[in-house]
């Protein structure tokens, strides 16, 4: 008889419309075949945050970190369980308990880090990040989405997935009937890392066309919204993971982004404008793009290959 193997999910709080939402069912549909047990710790409740009074998502999310650590130390460890974590960054209390509680094998994911200088610790950056820089010591591997990120925090353990996996909601058949009736739309909060609104401002001053930007309650209404999309207007200063770009191109959208960050490694050139020129000048770019791609009906990812197989890529990289 053969020993009972393990597989040990360490998710962020599940919250609402963002990926941590759906990620612990999606690892676990598509992992549990490897293993004669799959634990996920933490709450599986999703959270609501408009619908809570006061909420901090901070708190919160510590709150679940020490959930998980009590029911993690309850637990016989043994030589055959692997480790998942899904974020090397926030909040951070979990990854030192691996250092008297180890498991045989682990990976972590890295989103982010301090290292973007828009993160929510700012403030305190260059102390986060060395944090994370030594939790990245206690797994066996700091899995990444793409080169740039790779590059940009030039980890000994880091491995390149190429890709991250797409959201159940977003493959589904099922397409909204209406008409691409909005030409340019944004799908990122309006902060500093996510949005500039300069070249927005440019933009709707060169094109006359109105950027539309709207909150979502159901991922069903967010891809129903991005069917309804010409262009995906990406104007940010940072990036994380790829995940609106994946999503536009899931639903029929172009996105028009900097040739910057990780979108070389997810877009063709042509869709790219220069990110070290005036707002202006990116504005005008944007348009010619926006003109030079007006009748095109499909694209895919650089690495759209890479997307699909995500999760036979995973699976090796945990056998291995």
């Amino acid at each position: 008889m053969g020993n009972h193997r393990r597989l040990i999910l360490v998710p962020q709080l599940p919250i609402a419309m963002r990926y941590q939402e759906w990620w612990p069912k999606a690892f676990e549909e598509n992992l549990k075949e490897d293993f004669d047990e799959v634990v996920v710790l933490g709450t599986q409740k999703t959270v609501q945050p408009d619908s809570i009074s006061g909420f901090s998502a901070v708190d919160a999310s510590i709150k679940n970190e020490l959930r998980q650590v009590r029911q993690y130390l309850e637990m016989d460890v043994t030589k055959d369980d692997f480790l998942f974590h899904f974020d090397l960054s926030f909040p951070g209390i979990f990854h030192s308990v691996l250092f008297h509680h180890r498991v045989a094998r682990s990976a972590v994911f890295c989103h982010a880090t301090a290292l973007n200088r828009y993160d929510i610790f700012q403030s305190i950056r260059c102390g986060k990040w060395r944090s994370e820089k030594t939790h990245a010591g206690l797994y066996d591997m700091v899995l990444l989405a793409t080169k740039y990120h790779k590059n940009k925090l030039k980890l000994p353990n880091a491995l390149v997935l190429g890709s991250l996996p797409a959201s159940p909601e977003s493959i589904t058949p099922e397409r909204s009937p209406e008409p691409r009736t909005i030409l340019y739309c944004s799908v990122s909060r309006p902060s500093n890392q996510k949005v500039d609104m300069t070249v927005e401002h440019e933009v709707r001053k060169i094109t006359g066309e109105k950027i539309e930007r709207r909150k979502f309650i159901t991922w069903k209404g967010y891809y129903q919204f991005l069917d309804r999309c010409k262009f995906l207007l990406i104007t940010s200063k940072e990036e994380t993971y790829g995940y609106q770009v994946a999503d536009a191109i899931s639903r029929g959208c172009i996105p028009i982004a900097p040739r910057a960050y990780s979108y070389p490694e997810l877009l063709p050139n042509e869709l790219l404008y220069n990110p070290d020129v005036g707002p202006e000048e990116k504005a005008i770019q944007i348009k010619w793009i926006m003109e030079q791609q007006k009748d095109r009906q499909t694209i895919e990812l650089v690495n759209d290959n890479a997307v699909k197989d995500f999760w036979n890529r995973l699976r090796k990289v945990i056998n291995g």
